[in-house]
C-alpha cells in the first residue's frame, strides 16, 4: 500500500469519525445546561415551551408595535425598557430574529424586493394578505395568529432537533448518569388463555367443515351446534412446560424492547429474572410515566371492515347537527381511544361502533383527524400477524408496508375481503388501542400469507411506522409493573470522576514509558493511542452506545492494550536493525513480519469479545463492544496512522535512523 493511499484512508476516516463525533463534542463543550436541558425535554414539554415562546413572542411584540409601529424592528438592543419584566430580553431577540427571517423567506417567495429597512407595521402587514372586505380589527387578530404559528414552528423544530441531536452522543448508562429501573411481570395466564381461543376456534372451524362436506343442507349455525355437542378436541397451551413459558418471556422481551425503542431510551438493560419477572434499567429517563403506559398497554391490534356508506352518512349528520347541545356534549367528553356514542343519534346500524381516525402532529403525538365507522367484531386479531417490514411497492420506487399472516390470519383477511370487486372495494382499517392509525382498500379477495399496503404519498417514515405499528401491535402478552424506582446520577458523577482520574493516569504513563522506552517511535505510537480514542468514541457515538461503569473499565483496558501493537512491530523493526538493514528495508521487514503476530493476538481478544457479547447481560455486552471496536481502532492506528508517520521521517525527511531504540 502507497504512502498516498494510506494518507488518503486517514483523511477520510479522520473526517468520518469528525463528523460521527460532533453532536457529542456539541453536547460536551458548546452546548451550556440550558440547552442540555432542552434536548432532553419530553414531547409534551416540547410542546408546553414552544407554545410559550409563541405566546410570550407575540406579546413582547404587540408591545413594541403599540409604542411605536413605524419605529424599525431592532435586533441589535436587547434590551427595553417596557417589556414586560417577566419576559425575559433573550426571548424578544430571538422572537424577533425568527420574525424577520420568515418575513425574509415571505418576500422572497413572493419575488418582491425586501425593504431595507422593516418597521414593526411591516413585519406584521407581511402575515397577512390585506382584504378591503375584511376589519382592521380582524386582519390584525389574523396577523397575530399567523405570527403566533410561525414562532411556535419555529422554537418546536429547534427543540426537537436539540432532542434529535442528543440522540446522537455517547450517553452515560444508569450507573453513571441516573434513570428509572422497572421491574416487570408477564401475564402469563392471559397469553395461554388467548393462544387456547385461537386453537379452540381454528378446531371449531375445522370440525364446522367437516360436518358440512358431510352434510350440505347444514347451516354454520347447525353444523356448530353439532360440533359443541360432540366436544371439541384441540391442544391447549400447556403452562407447565417451560419451553412455552419461554417462548412467553421471549414475546414479552421482543415487546417490551420495541416499546422502549419507541420512548427513545438508548442502550436498556432488559433482562428476565425468575419465572415471568423482567428487570428494566433506563439510564436517563426523563419522562417515567409516559414509558410506564407503553410498558403496561398490551397493544391490542385487530383489523376491521370499515361502512364507507355509514361512514359517510355520519360526516353528514355531524355537519348538520354540530350544534345539537348532546353531540356537543358528548364530543366534549370523549377521550381518545374510546367508542363514539352516537349509534342511536345518527342511525348507524346495530353490530358497527363509531372510532377515531389518527395521524401524527407536528409534535409526533397521536391527533384525531376524523371518524370511521367499522364492524365491531374484528375480522382479523393482530397476533395472526407473524412480521411486518418495509418494501418496494412498484419499479418506480414507491414505498410500502409488507405483512406476513399465520394460516389462520390468511383464512380471516380472505374471510373479510371476499366480496371485495374492483367496482366496490372493501376497506380495511388497523384499529390499535381503539384508535384507526391505518385503511386501505382491496378490490380482491385477499388470501395470500404476505401482504402489501401501498398508496399515493406514502413516504418511507410512514411505511416505516407502519410496519412498527403492526409488529408491535400484534404482541398481546400482558404487563404489571411490579416496582419502579428513580435513580439520582450522584453516585455516578463519582464513578466517572474516578474513571476519568484513571484513564488520564493510564495516558500518563502509557506516554512517559512509550517516550522513554521507544524516543521517537514512541511519541509515534502516543498520537496513534489519542487518534484510537478519537476513533473509538465517533464508532461508539454513532452505534449509540450507552456509556456504563463496565464500559468504562473496557475503554481504559482498552487503552492499555492499544500501544501492544506497536512494541511488537518496533521490536522486529529492532531485530532488522541489528542484521544490518538501512532504515527503510529495516520498516518494512518489521511490519511485514510483525503483521500475522498481531493479526492473531487481536483476532483471538475478539472471539472473546463476541462470545461476551453473546452470553453476557446487558452490562458486559458493553463491555465486549468496546472491547471490540478498540481491537479494531488499535490496529488501524498501528498499522496505518504509525506506519505513515514512520513513512514519512524515513523516505520523505531522509532519516538515516529510526529512533525507536537506545542503541545506535
Amino acid at each position: 500500500m502507497s504512502k498516498r493511499l494510506r494518507f488518503l484512508i486517514v483523511i477520510v476516516v479522520l473526517v468520518a469519525i469528525g463528523f460521527m463525533l460532533w453532536p457529542t463534542i456539541q453536547w460536551y463543550f458548546f452546548w451550556d445546561q440550558s440547552t442540555r436541558d432542552q434536548a432532553s425535554y419530553t414531547v409534551q414539554s416540547i410542546k408546553n415551551e414552544a407554545q410559550r415562546f409563541a405566546t410570550q413572542g407575540v406579546l413582547v411584540f404587540n408591545d413594541y408595535y403599540d409604542k411605536d409601529k413605524n419605529a424599525p424592528i431592532n435586533l441589535s438592543d436587547a434590551t427595553s425598557d417596557f417589556v414586560m419584566d417577566d419576559i425575559p430580553d433573550s426571548l424578544r431577540l430571538e422572537a424577533f430574529t425568527a420574525l424577520k427571517d420568515e418575513v425574509s423567506n415571505l418576500y422572497k417567495k413572493a419575488k418582491i424586493k425586501m425593504p431595507s429597512t422593516l418597521s414593526y407595521d411591516l413585519v406584521k402587514g407581511a402575515f397577512v394578505a390585506s382584504d378591503e372586505s375584511t376589519s382592521v380589527e380582524t386582519l390584525s387578530q389574523l396577523a397575530q395568529e399567523n405570527m403566533k404559528n410561525v414562532l411556535e414552528s419555529y422554537k418546536r423544530e429547534q427543540l426537537f432537533a436539540f432532542k434529535d441531536k442528543a440522540e446522537r452522543i455517547i450517553q452515560l448508562g444508569l450507573d453513571l448518569a441516573g434513570g428509572v429501573s422497572y421491574t416487570l411481570e408477564a401475564d402469563i395466564e392471559s397469553y395461554a388463555e388467548g393462544e387456547n381461543k385461537i386453537a379452540y376456534e381454528a378446531a371449531l372451524d375445522e370440525a364446522v367443515a367437516k360436518l358440512q362436506e358431510s352434510d350440505s343442507s347444514l347451516t354454520r349455525a347447525e353444523a356448530e351446534e353439532q360440533a359443541i355437542a360432540a366436544g371439541i378436541s384441540y391442544k391447549e397451551y400447556n403452562l407447565s412446560s417451560s419451553a412455552n413459558i419461554d417462548k412467553i418471556m421471549e414475546i414479552a422481551i421482543q415487546q417490551i424492547t420495541e416499546r422502549v425503542d419507541i420512548y427513545g431510551a438508548s442502550e436498556p438493560d432488559i433482562r428476565r429474572i425468575g419465572k415471568n419477572w423482567i428487570q428494566v434499567d433506563l439510564p436517563g429517563a426523563k419522562d417515567p410515566e409516559r414509558l410506564k403506559r407503553l410498558l403496561m398497554g398490551k397493544g391490542s391490534l385487530n383489523f376491521h371492515v370499515v361502512d364507507d356508506e355509514q361512514t359517510s352518512l355520519l360526516y353528514t349528520w355531524l355537519s348538520e347537527n354540530y350544534n345539537n347541545p348532546q353531540l356537543v356534549k358528548i364530543l366534549a367528553d370523549f377521550n381518545d381511544g374510546q367508542v363514539l356514542p352516537v349509534n342511536e343519534l345518527a342511525g348507524i346500524k346495530s353490530g358497527y361502533i363509531v372510532v377515531g381516525t389518527y395521524d401524527k402532529d407536528s409534535y409526533r403525538e397521536d391527533r384525531r383527524s376524523g371518524w370511521t365507522v367499522i364492524k365491531e367484531e374484528p375480522g382479523m386479531a393482530g397476533s395472526l400477524v407473524d412480521g411486518a417490514y418495509v418494501s418496494q411497492a412498484d419499479s418506480a420506487g414507491a414505498v410500502a408496508t409488507s405483512f406476513r399472516l399465520s394460516a389462520a390470519g390468511q383464512k380471516a383477511f380472505g374471510a373479510m375481503t371476499k366480496d371485495a370487486t374492483n367496482e366496490s372495494p372493501v376497506t380495511i382499517a388497523v384499529v390499535m388501542d381503539g384508535k384507526c392509525k391505518m385503511s386501505a382498500a382491496a378490490r380482491e379477495q385477499l388470501n395470500n400469507s404476505m401482504l402489501q399496503v401501498s398508496g399515493r404519498g406514502i413516504n418511507y417514515q410512514e411505511a416505516q411506522d407502519f410496519a412498527q405499528l403492526l409488529t408491535l401491535g400484534s404482541k398481546e402478552v400482558g404487563i404489571e409493573v411490579l416496582n419502579s424506582d428513580i435513580i439520582g446520577a450522584g453516585l455516578g458523577e463519582d464513578y466517572i470522576k474516578r474513571g476519568i482520574k484513571g484513564l488520564d493516569v493510564a495516558l500518563l504513563l502509557i506516554f512517559a514509558f512509550m517516550i522513554l522506552y521507544y524516543l521517537g517511535g514512541g511519541i509515534v505510537a502516543n498520537i496513534a493511542l489519542v487518534l484510537n480514542i478519537f476513533i473509538m468514541a465517533g464508532v461508539l457515538s454513532q452505534i449509540q452506545l450507552t456509556l456504563t461503569l463496565a464500559g468504562l473499565a473496557g475503554l481504559i483496558l482498552t487503552v492499555g492494550m492499544a500501544v501492544d501493537a506497536n512494541v511488537i512491530i518496533y521490536e522486529r523493526i529492532k531485530e532488522e536493525c541489528r542484521l544490518g538493514k538501512s532504515a527503510a528495508s529495516a520498516l518494512r521487514a518489521g511490519y511485514k513480519k510483525a503483521f500475522y503476530t498481531i493479526l492473531d493476538s487481536n483476532i483471538t481478544t475478539f472471539i472473546a469479545a463476541v462470545v461476551l457479547s453473546y452470553f453476557g447481560s446487558s452490562t458486559v455486552k458493553g463491555f465486549a463492544m468496546i472491547l471490540a471496536v478498540g481491537i479494531f481502532s488499535s490496529m488501524f492506528t498501528a498499522l496505518i496512522v504509525s506506519r505513515l508517520m514512520l513513512d514519512f521521517g524515513v523516505e520523505t525527511l531522509k532519516a538515516k535512523r529510526l529512533l525507536i531504540s537506545w542503541r545506535r
